[in-house]
Formats: C-alpha cells, structure tokens, sequence
C-alpha cells in the first residue's frame, strides 16, 4: 500500500511536477542502482540503466494515477531495464523444457520459471571467467566435480569452492528478487 508522501509524489509526478520527479530520483536513485547491480554486476552499467528508469518513469507518469505502489512500480521498471539489457548484450534460448507451450499461453509458473532461469544465466554470465567456466561445466553440462578438476587440471577442492561461491553469489540475487516479489 503506497503511504501518503508517495501517493502525493506520484500524484504530482502524473501532472508533470519535476519537483516531485527530482524528490523521488534523489529518494529512490541510490537503491534502484544497487538493486540493478546486484543483478548485472557492474557499477557502471548499473547507474546508467538506474537513469534509464527514472527516465521511462517520467515518460510514463501519466500512467501514475492507476499505479497502486509507487515503489513497486519504479522496481519493476528497474527489473525490466535490467533484463532488457541483458537480452540485448547476451544471447538466451529458452530451454526446450519451458517452450512446449503455445506463445501467449505460458502459465505465471512457466513464465516464472523462465525467468527465474534467465537471471540465473545473466548472473554466471557476469561471474569471473574461471567460476563461470566450473558452475557451468558442473549445473549446465553435467560434469561431476573430479571431471572438471581433470578437464582443467587444478585440484576438486578448487572446483568445489568456485562452485560454492557461484551457489552463494546466485542465492543473494535470487533472495534480492524474492524480496522485490514480496514488496509489491
């Protein structure tokens, strides 16, 4: 439920108030540019897509009027910016387990699925190239921990710590998302 100082902000924002624009940039900039790093790891990138949002969120404001939750609304377009990114810089091809459906029809645990899959594929993209070489050998090809050690000549317990740090890297964004989920 938004509380009144935004439904006030996003009332004034819908009427074309830069105040109130500038009030939310400076209240919402800073989190909506470490929310999107969490997600694509650059700090760069991260504020210029921050900007991007606040930039849709103005070009949008006349939808304000209809929107419920101020915050729900600015992650949101934080999350899709996010993304959008990610699919123009990295190449995805939905799983054949997640296509089987007709386009349009994908259920909210497909759709869900899908992208949950998609963030996950971003994330090992954007790791250090000898972890993201290990997670994927080990969660996408199949390798056991000894063939990957053998493959590229460094000892298990490596690959077992680089695995390790992945999983942990991949569950702080995946709960950074779950918490946005749970906010809207």
């Amino acid at each position: 439920m938004m509380n009144r100082s935004n439904d006030r902000l996003a009332e004034q924002i819908s009427r074309g108030n830069h105040k109130a624009f500038d009030d939310v940039f400076r209240l919402y900039y800073g989190r909506v540019s470490n929310f999107i790093r969490a997600l694509i790891k650059s700090q760069s990138v991260a504020e210029d897509l921050a900007q991007e949002v606040f930039i849709n969120l103005w070009n949008s404001r006349h939808a304000l009027s209809e929107v419920h939750s101020l915050n729900s609304y600015i992650y949101t377009i934080a999350r899709n910016t996010a993304i959008d990114h990610m699919r123009r810089i990295h190449t995805f091809n939905v799983p054949l387990e997640y296509s089987d459906e007709p386009a349009g029809e994908l259920t909210d645990e497909r759709y869900f699925a899908i992208e949950k899959e998609l963030i996950i594929r971003m994330a090992v993209d954007n790791f250090p190239e000898r972890r993201r070489m290990i997670f994927s050998m080990s969660r996408f090809e199949g390798f056991t921990n000894d063939e990957i050690a053998k493959r590229l000549g460094i000892s298990k317990k490596t690959v077992e710590n680089q695995i390790n740090l992945a999983t942990h890297d991949l569950q702080k964004i995946l709960g950074a998302i779950a918490i946005f989920f749970l906010i809207q």
